[in-house]
């Protein structure tokens, strides 16, 4: 089974994403945290993609489908896997399905721009598992460390309202279209989850949406 997980960033794709993981043994595959250790190890795509990540903007197709496609490749990937956040664009969606990768489910978590401002600004990650945590909605039970293996946590760079804001401008304009992209493909479920409820009344509407 292959589960695209979509949303505006900030919309909980990181918790949901790691549930989906829990109830149905899939690989949960972000491009996001596939794209923070390449810049942590400063390799050429690194360096290429944190130039337009500073900014909010989307980094170019061809590193990101580059890299997902060394990804899926590997053996864990063959039962099944989940898209977290990808593919982000039409362009994105069309390297997916020359590919041969076709989603067999669509989740699309719908948030409101200011919830979202609200939850990234807060927000902490455990970069090494892309664990997901928040100051106030989702804190680790000891504060600025994972609670499974003690480590600090970080703030990306990236979460200030400033940089949030163009994302999700971005996000209209690049990425909710690829919505109609696939109902147009006629290939995959597509469910729309109220993301602003309570995070277990979402993983719920979502594992129920599933089987």
């Amino acid at each position: 089974m292959i589960i695209l997980l979509m949303g505006a960033p900030g919309s909980g794709k990181g918790v949901q994403g790691q549930k989906l993981i829990d109830c149905f043994g899939l690989v949960r595959i972000s491009t996001g945290d596939m794209l923070r250790e390449q810049i942590s190890q400063k390799t050429e795509i690194g360096l290429r993609a944190k130039y337009d990540m500073d900014r909010g903007l989307l980094v170019p197709d061809e590193l990101i489908v580059e890299l997902l496609r060394l990804r899926i490749a590997m053996p864990d990937c063959k039962q099944g896997f989940i898209l977290d956040g990808f593919p982000r664009s039409i362009l994105q969606a069309q390297a997916l399905t020359e590919q041969g990768v076709v989603p067999d489910h669509i989740v699309y978590l719908d948030v409101s721009e200011a919830v979202i401002v609200q939850r990234i600004c807060g927000r902490l990650t455990h970069v090494a598992s892309g664990r997901v945590y928040h100051e106030i909605f989702n804190p680790p039970k000891v504060a600025g460390r994972d609670d499974l293996t003690g480590e600090m946590l970080e703030r990306r760079k990236d979460d200030n309202e400033v940089s949030v804001r163009q994302r999700l401008k971005v996000f209209e304009q690049q990425t909710r279209p690829v919505i109609d992209y696939y109902r147009a493909q006629k290939t995959a479920l597509i469910h729309f989850i109220n993301g602003e409820n309570d995070k277990e009344v979402v993983g719920n509407q979502i594992y129920r949406a599933l089987v």
